[in-house]
């Protein structure tokens, strides 16, 4: 017996994914994607979907930048928010990571 296939996540259920990936409970989601009245996601004819597909890189170089460096941690940041609708409270990783080591 095998295991039922599991379904392809909604794009605002990506979002939440990714906001469990950082530490610290430090990110949320600050947009979300405009989806049908039923809640299943509009098919775009663009590659160009909000939130973009590259966010879970995103998110894995933003955890990989915390504590190393602050000017690329910024920068995705910013992209993070305009790209992939997620804040993440710099101060609130900070202290975070401190805690962690």
């Amino acid at each position: 017996m095998g295991s039922a296939p599991s379904r392809e996540l909604s794009r605002s259920e990506r979002q939440d994914e990714l906001v469990k990936m950082i530490p610290g409970g430090a990110a949320k989601v600050i947009r979300r994607p405009k989806t049908n009245p039923d809640g299943s996601n509009i098919v775009t004819r663009s590659n160009f979907e909000f939130p973009l597909k590259y966010c879970a890189t995103l998110v894995k170089e933003f955890c990989k930048s915390m504590g190393v460096d602050p000017k690329q941690q910024k920068y995705i940041r910013n992209t993070l928010r305009t790209s992939c609708g997620i804040d993440v409270d710099l101060e609130k990783v900070q202290i975070g990571s401190a805690t962690s080591n």
